[in-house]
């Protein structure tokens, strides 16, 4: 398949499609002949395409499919075949975290040396400076704010009946769209002793969010599974104390800067709002830790670390 325009871009109509019916029939990669060859490809997800002629790098968000089949629709043998033709033919994989490197690892068997881990980051603070004063937000300010989809990997059903235990008279805000298995974890807000307490926004516009994350009291975020976590990260940066899971990702990318709680015990997600509601003193110092913490995932340094890498790569083909 050749692909490109007189000016060098890259141009192919419907090619991840494409290259998708054509891993289900062949059970291998597309490859993928520019018109004009690029010194390095990166695909940045698993995709079941190889670019000819140049080094090509594949980012691997996470092997929750794989590992985690019950928090997912996704079929994990395929997810599986893809990622070990993906990691077959790739020159470098990139992983979010050390969490995820250890995944491909352990499960995939890859050498450590073919993965460089490389955090996301975050430029939130720029985008919340240039955003206009806003008089109304539907979000209620000193709320838990939990970003992210509803479903059952996000731990939204233990974070409802953790609320009601609580006893907070905070509000509990969940702002996302309704994903797997949504109804089955909204379904406890039947036990929750306050329902009313408890509001939903499946979508909200950016601006508003940003401005109800600067007021919240702290975002919630004991997920089950995750490659990353970037509501830990968006939230310190706008000095936001951050309630999360202990273990793997979550625990890695919050550092020593959150509140780290038992995903799977209720009453340990509980205890963690209660003291993020009561105790002034702790919520200073996660802000304190946070707004330190944070300058770790910069702009900046995420993009040294991939000239880093494409140079690395470059240096090798040559």
């Amino acid at each position: 398949m050749g692909i490109g325009n007189q000016t060098g871009n890259l141009i192919c109509e419907d090619i991840f499609r494409i290259g998708h019916v054509h891993f289900n029939i062949y059970k291998k990669l597309l490859t993928v002949d520019p018109a004009q060859e690029p010194s390095v490809m990166h695909w940045t997800c698993p995709l079941p395409l190889h670019m000819r002629g140049c080094p090509n790098v594949v980012t691997i968000h996470d092997l929750i499919p794989i590992l985690y089949p019950e928090f997912c629709q996704t079929e994990p043998r395929r997810i599986q075949r893809l990622l070990e033709s993906v990691i077959e033919r790739a020159d470098m994989i990139v992983a979010i975290s050390e969490t995820v490197k250890k995944d491909i690892v352990t499960y995939f068997g890859l050498s450590p040396e073919r993965i460089r881990v490389i955090h996301q980051a975050t430029n939130i603070l720029s985008e919340l400076s240039n955003i206009a004063p806003v008089e109304y937000v539907s979000c209620p300010a000193d709320s838990f704010i939990h970003i992210g989809t509803v479903e059952r990997r996000k731990n939204i059903a233990r974070l409802i009946r953790a609320h009601s235990l609580s006893r907070t008279r905070r509000m509990l805000v969940l702002i996302g769209p309704d994903g797997f298995d949504a109804r089955q974890e909204l379904a406890a807000l039947s036990d929750h002793r306050h329902p009313e307490r408890v509001v939903r926004l499946p979508w909200i516009n950016r601006s508003d969010l940003l401005v109800a994350l600067r007021k919240a009291r702290a975002v919630v975020f004991p997920s089950l599974a995750e490659g990353f976590g970037l509501p830990i990260v968006e939230a310190m940066a706008l000095g936001v104390p951050v309630l999360t899971s202990r273990g793997g990702a979550t625990e890695e990318i919050a550092g020593k800067a959150a509140y780290l709680c038992d995903p799977l015990d209720i009453e340990s997600i509980a205890e963690g709002l209660i003291r993020l509601d009561r105790d002034e003193s702790m919520c200073h110092d996660l802000i304190h830790l946070g707004n330190q913490h944070v300058k770790n995932f910069n702009p900046h340094n995420y993009g040294l670390h991939f000239k880093s890498l494409y140079q690395d790569l470059l240096s090798i083909s040559r």
